[in-house]
């Protein structure tokens, strides 16, 4: 135990602090669980908006980003295959199919983490809205309420830090790489990035098109930006 401590501390104790953060943002903000939508139109909150607010060029619907990521999915898991062929070829760790997947098994069963996580990067005093959108069986977690750029990079990236970068430091940073520990790190940083890619197609649009000391608010699916 000490040992597995030793190798993966700073993993470790991001994943605390991510927690801790996690905690303490549910306090602050009203989550409210709005169950399951049979439809995105079901599922996103509408609110009146300011007459000068833009709304931001993206995708249609949460389908069509979800298309959109393939793009991203597919390279991802062949890198991730890829490696291990390889690694396993030239000797530099022997992986562990146990640790593997049940990492990438608890990563997957980890989808209303994921939602969390985006909730909890709206501003505190927000009212935040999770649910199960039913035609597509995906999650969503959404507010009307206002944010700045920075908390609209939090809401998009969060899940992907959380639930990929930080299990990906753990298996890393070990440096026998044979584990269980460390391929449950791997599993799970697999499974934690793909399911995080339609969040970074959902930011780019954002990225290009706002200005960064614009106002950001989300009204049905899309996204409005507008200055003070």
């Amino acid at each position: 135990m000490n040992s597995l401590l030793k190798k993966h501390w700073i993993a470790i104790c991001i994943g605390i602090i991510a927690t801790a953060f996690v905690v303490y943002k549910v306090i602050v903000l009203n989550i409210v669980w709005a169950g399951i939508s049979a439809d995105e139109v079901a599922a996103w909150k509408e609110t009146v908006l300011p007459s000068n607010a833009v709304q931001v060029i993206e995708a249609e619907s949460q389908a069509e980003l979800l298309k959109q990521s393939y793009f991203l999915i597919v390279p991802l898991i062949v890198a991730f295959i890829v490696l291990i062929i390889i690694g396993k070829k030239k000797n530099w760790f022997m992986p562990s199919k146990k640790g593997f997947i049940i990492g990438a098994v608890s990563s997957f069963l980890l989808q209303g983490l994921h939602e969390m996580l985006h909730g909890i990067a709206f501003p505190t005093g927000s009212t935040v809205y999770i649910g199960i959108i039913k035609g597509n069986f995906s999650g969503y977690a959404t507010s009307t309420d206002p944010m700045n750029i920075i908390q609209c990079v939090v809401y998009y990236l969060l899940p992907a830090f959380v639930l990929g970068i930080v299990p990906l430091l753990g298996f890393v940073l070990d440096k026998e790489k044979k584990s269980t520990f460390c391929w449950f790190c791997y599993g799970f940083a697999l499974i934690g990035l793909v399911q995080t890619a339609p969040d970074w197609f959902g930011l780019f649009p954002i990225l290009r098109q706002v200005p960064r000391n614009a106002i950001i608010q989300m009204s049905g699916w899309h996204t409005y930006w507008y200055l003070k």
